[in-house]
């Protein structure tokens, strides 16, 4: 399952995530950059955000315990009261909220079949950013708007304001 955040004053920092509830963190040992008890999901989250080198978290909610993860993170084993979250930009992609996905900085959109296909849901970010992976270097990124994908093969060239949909760009190697 995916987390939704919707307070425009984190909704930024939130949208840079891919997150797993249930599931742990697997990373390299040394991949531990700190760790903090007593803490809240978001105030893990933003201290990741805050700190260089790092590219998820690990939290306990059950705890209320927070281990934030540099070089080498993926998903994990199922387990209850765990949520691991990973910096999108580690898995190649930056989203941007309340966008549309354009070709050109002229506002130009795209075509369906030509520029992007749609995948109809109801989809979330977790369900698109699978299936343009599933696509792999073809898929340049994709547009999520009410519950509905579209996955891109034409470069994404600039987004235009989209109330309720985020545009994720795949960033180059």
């Amino acid at each position: 399952a995916l987390l939704n955040f919707t307070g425009r004053n984190s909704e930024q920092l939130f949208l840079d995530w891919h997150t797993h509830v249930g599931t742990t963190c697997a990373a390299p040992s040394d991949a531990v950059l700190v760790e903090q008890a007593d803490v809240t999901w978001s105030a893990c989250i933003e201290q990741c955000a805050e700190l260089d080198g790092c590219h998820g978290v690990q939290y306990n909610s059950a705890e209320e315990s927070c281990v934030v993860l540099g070089n080498g993170v993926e998903f994990g084993e199922a387990t209850p009261h765990v949520a691991c979250s990973i910096k999108l930009e580690t898995l190649g992609f930056q989203v941007l909220g309340d966008t549309e996905c354009l070709l050109g900085y002229d506002g130009e959109q795209g075509v369906v079949g030509e520029d992007y296909i749609v995948l109809d849901g109801p989809l979330d970010l977790d369900d698109c950013l699978f299936a343009c992976n599933q696509h792999g270097a073809t898929c340049t990124g994709f547009q999520l708007a009410e519950g509905s994908c579209q996955l891109w093969s034409t470069a994404i060239q600039d987004v235009g304001p989209q109330f309720g949909s985020s545009c994720a760009v795949r960033q180059l190697a």
